[in-house]
C-alpha cells in the first residue's frame, strides 16, 4: 500500500512537535484514534525499516517489530512484553501530553508525545547524542520535550556562532557545571588550567577548592532562577598572577548559566575599544582606562605609552568627568579598575549572548 500523506489541517501544536523533531534528527510518527499509522517520517523509516507504513500498521505492530529486532532497551517490556504493551496503550490513550526519556540498545531517546481531541496523537523520538543536547539538561527525563530540546540545539549553535570569535573567555554551562560549549578563549584557559580547569564529569571548575565552592554554589543559583545582576567572582590563578575576573549569568534556557571570564592582557584594545564607546571617551583616555583595569601603574602605563606621568594623571581625571556625567562616581584609581573589570567581564559578552 501507498504510505498515507501527512494532513495538512493539523494544529498548530502538532505541526510545533513535527517541525521540532525533525529538525534535529527525530523519528515521528502519527496516528489515528484507533492507534493505526497515519505518517511517518524519513527518520521513523530508518528508525524501524521493516515496516510498510500504511493504515494496516498500528502503534503494536511498530512495539513487536522492535521488540523482535532487538531495539527494545527496556528490560520491563522486555520481560512481560504484552503487559507492557497494554499499559503503554492505556497510558497514551488516557494523557493528552507525555514527556520522557527511553532506554534503547544505542543510548537514550527523549520521547513526546501529543494526543488531539479528536484522538489522534503524534509520537517523536529525538537521539539525545545525535541530537548534540545530552549535555544540555541534567535530567532530560523531567519536564524537558523534542521542542525544547529543538530550542536547545538552536540556542547552542547560535551561542557558538556568535561567541567562538570573543578573546573574552565564554561558557554555556547546566546547573552542575557541565560544558555545553565552550569557546576558544575558554578552552585555552581551561587547557592551561590558568584559574579553571575540567573535571572528568566535563565540569567547569576552579582549580582552587575554595574558588570553585563559590564558583559552583553561583552558578547553580543562576541556572535554577534568573537573577538581574551577574555575580563577579575573581578566580585565582595557579602561576601567581593576578586573579581573573569571572562573572556567572543565567543563561536564556532555564537550567543554564553563562560563564565570562575576563582576560586582561590578551583583549586590551578590545576592553579599550568597549570602554570609549559606552563612556564617550578618547581613544587615549579609553587605553589609559583599560590599563588600569588591568592592574597597571600611573607610572607603568606612563613608561608603556611613551608620555609623561603628568599626562596619565590628567588623563585620569578626564576620565572621572567623561564617568560622572554618565552617572558613575569614580573617586579614584580602585574604582575605575573595578568598572572596567565588569566592562571587561560582562558586557561585551553579555551583548553578544543576547
Amino acid at each position: 500500500m501507498v504510505p498515507l500523506s501527512l494532513p495538512l489541517d493539523i494544529p498548530s501544536a502538532a505541526s510545533a512537535l513535527i517541525e521540532a523533531a525533525s529538525e534535529i534528527g527525530g523519528a515521528v510518527v502519527m496516528y489515528t484514534h484507533d492507534d493505526r499509522i497515519a505518517w511517518a517520517n524519513d527518520a521513523q523509516r530508518r528508525l524501524v525499516p521493516d515496516l510498510r507504513y500504511d493504515a494496516s500498521e498500528t502503534y503494536a505492530t511498530i512495539f513487536w517489530r522492535m521488540l523482535e529486532t532487538g531495539r527494545i532497551g527496556n528490560t520491563m517490556a522486555a520481560r512481560n512484553p504484552q503487559q507492557w504493551l497494554d499499559f503503554a496503550v492505556a497510558t497514551r490513550h488516557s494523557m493528552a501530553n507525555m514527556e520522557f526519556v527511553n532506554t534503547y540498545p544505542w543510548g537514550q531517546m527523549l520521547v513526546s508525545q501529543l494526543r488531539l481531541d479528536n484522538g489522534v496523537s503524534i509520537q517523536a523520538r529525538v537521539d539525545l547524542a545525535i541530537a548534540g543536547v545530552d549535555r544540555y539538561f541534567n535530567a532530560p527525563a523531567v519536564g524537558v520535550g523534542v521542542v525544547m530540546a529543538a530550542k536547545a540545539q538552536r540556542e547552542m549553535k547560535t551561542f557558538q556562532a556568535t561567541l567562538d570569535g570573543l578573546e573574552l573567555g565564554l561558557a554555556l554551562v547546566n546547573r552542575s557545571g557541565s560544558i555545553i560549549h565552550a569557546n576558544g578563549s575558554m578552552r585555552d584557559l581551561i587547557e592551561q588550567r590558568d584559574g579553571l580547569e575540567e573535571a572528568a564529569n566535563r565540569s567547569l571548575c576552579a582549580c582552587d577548592q575554595c574558588d570553585d565552592m563559590v564558583l559552583q554554589q553561583a552558578i547553580e543559583a543562576a541556572a535554577e532562577r534568573p537573577i538581574r545582576t551577574p555575580v563577579l567572582l575573581p578566580i585565582r590563578r595557579l602561576n601567581g598572577r593576578s586573579p581573573h575576573l569571572l562573572a556567572v549569568s543565567s543563561g536564556a534556557s532555564p537550567g543554564t548559566a553563562v560563564v565570562v571570564v575576563s582576560r586582561f592582557g590578551e583583549s586590551i584594545d578590545d576592553i579599550a575599544s568597549a570602554l570609549q564607546q559606552a563612556f564617550n571617551l578618547t581613544a587615549a583616555e579609553a587605553q589609559v582606562t583599560a590599563r588600569l583595569g588591568a592592574g597597571m601603574s600611573i607610572a607603568e602605563i606612563s613608561q608603556e605609552r611613551g608620555v609623561s606621568e603628568g599626562t596619565v594623571y590628567n588623563q585620569v581625571k578626564a576620565i572621572k568627568a567623561s564617568l560622572r556625567r554618565s552617572s558613575f562616581a569614580a573617586k579614584g584609581l580602585h574604582d575605575i579598575s573595578a568598572l572596567v573589570m565588569k566592562v571587561a567581564a560582562i558586557a561585551r559578552a553579555f551583548r553578544a549572548h543576547n
